[in-house]
């Protein structure tokens, strides 16, 4: 189904990496049925898209990339407190600043998200972990109580009931966070499906696809971009020092060689409508993972 396959492990690192190949930065897999390429590593997340930037807009193919964190937030019973889709990636592109160098505001901006969403509830902000110099009133070192918000999306909660550890994202500091990467991650999602050459191929799964559904009308080089959880391929053998480079590998060759690509980017077979449609519109899914 798909010519490409790219698994990208993310980073919301504030400095570049160092020269030597190390954990907690941006690792590339790329590969095809005929190709599989050593993973790469990025000391930047500007150079980690300016390789993928060269790898969509010269594969004339169907793609599938996937990213190693959430697309979406918990959905509160009056609905979602951020926009969802691609607006989410446009709300923090026009938000995050990610310079060259790394730094970035993602605590600030963190603590003005509480503050607004704070304005629409009867508690704090959901967001909290950050380095103790970074803490203010609006974002604490703690998980602060937020009854009225949840702290999984159902996708969250899935795996979490099989043992599987996914951490909020509403958490952005700290031990198995992802919170943060959200952040820069959607800021280059952002910038992937408004690239001049890439734009009218890109597809956000499962908010623009109705999951697998929509996928038999699109054009032969269309790029899908989706939430992955390398975790979930660890049980695969890859020989390589770097555990985040092991993971992207593992979880490019699962795709590969699964046999019935589509199925991997079906609904949730379990899920009522109802949680079925707050994954596709809202809190998104990740890729595989058929409850």
């Amino acid at each position: 189904m798909f010519d490409l396959i790219i698994a990208v492990d993310w980073s919301a690192a504030s400095s570049p990496g160092s020269v030597q190949p190390s954990e907690q930065r941006p690792w590339i897999a790329i590969g095809s049925q005929s190709e599989r390429a050593d993973p790469t590593y990025h000391r930047t997340r500007g150079d980690a898209l300016k390789t993928l930037f060269d790898t969509l807009t010269s594969h004339k193919g169907t793609c599938l990339i996937g990213f190693d964190f959430a697309f979406g937030y918990p959905v509160t019973e009056t609905g979602p407190l951020l926009p969802t889709g691609r607006g989410l990636c446009s709300f923090f592109d026009a938000r995050l600043t990610d310079e060259d160098n790394d730094n970035n505001n993602r605590f600030e901006l963190a603590a003005q998200l509480n503050q607004h969403i704070a304005e629409r509830t009867s508690g704090p902000g959901p967001f909290w972990g950050c380095p103790a110099g970074s803490a203010t009133e609006s974002l604490t070192v703690k998980k602060p109580e937020t009854p009225d918000i949840p702290e999984y999306r159902l996708i969250d909660a899935y795996l979490r009931s099989r043992s599987e550890l996914p951490q909020s994202p509403w958490k952005l500091a700290y031990a198995g966070s992802v919170g943060s990467q959200v952040f820069t991650g959607l800021k280059a999602v952002h910038r992937i499906t408004q690239h001049p050459k890439l734009a009218h191929r890109c597809r956000i799964w499962p908010f623009e696809t109705a999951w697998a559904d929509a996928l038999g009308t699109e054009s032969n080089d269309t790029i899908i971009i989706a939430e992955i959880y390398p975790t979930l391929a660890e049980h695969r053998p890859v020989k390589h020092p770097i555990k985040d480079a092991r993971q992207v590998v593992a979880q490019r060759d699962l795709i590969l060689e699964a046999t019935d690509q589509a199925a991997l980017l079906a609904p949730p077979n379990s899920l009522p409508p109802g949680e079925r449609a707050t994954a596709q519109y809202h809190e998104g899914w990740i890729l595989g993972v058929n409850a």
